[in-house]
């Protein structure tokens, strides 16, 4: 699974490199660009969603250009713009964040929290009452709140 986020004139592209313990995933950053960004980052992209890359006539994209290129040729790919509001805080050593997002109709509020450690993430979990609550990745936390169901290939 890739997370493509655009945000403060730059896209960052995010890969799940693996599930462990608790259902807790790690997220490595593959990829950043400043826009305008080259046509060969434009086309990692379309190779990160696995999806054909259409024919690039620029040698660099403007943030405008990228997203015009992606709702011509993808009809599988959504942008969504996000007003987030964040609060950090750290309990027990671990790290963590809580946002509220606003996502077209859905208001949604999410909270993270990440160590090197996965036990000492699962412990603040635990103390936090939330080890019942399922454990959401941001993409598809977002796919959820808007009820956004994969396209099946034929």
């Amino acid at each position: 699974m890739h997370d493509v986020q655009i945000q403060q004139g730059a896209v960052r592209l995010k890969w799940r490199k693996e599930t462990g313990p608790g259902g807790l995933e790690l997220w490595d950053p593959v990829l950043s660009a400043a826009f305008p960004c080259p046509a060969a980052v434009v086309a990692r992209l379309f190779e990160a969603w696995g999806l054909p890359t259409p024919k690039l006539d620029r040698s660099e994209y403007t943030q405008e250009q990228f997203l015009e290129t992606v709702r011509q040729h993808t009809p599988e790919v959504r942008a969504v713009s996000i007003l987030k509001q964040s609060e950090m805080f750290q309990l027990d050593g671990v790290s963590g964040e809580f946002d509220r997002l606003t996502i077209r109709h859905a208001r949604v509020e999410c909270l993270s929290v990440e160590h090197e450690d996965p036990g000492l993430t699962l412990q603040v979990i635990a103390r936090l009452g939330l080890r019942a609550r399922g454990n959401t990745s941001y993409p598809q936390g977002l796919k959820d709140a808007l009820r956004i169901h994969p396209i099946p290939r034929h």
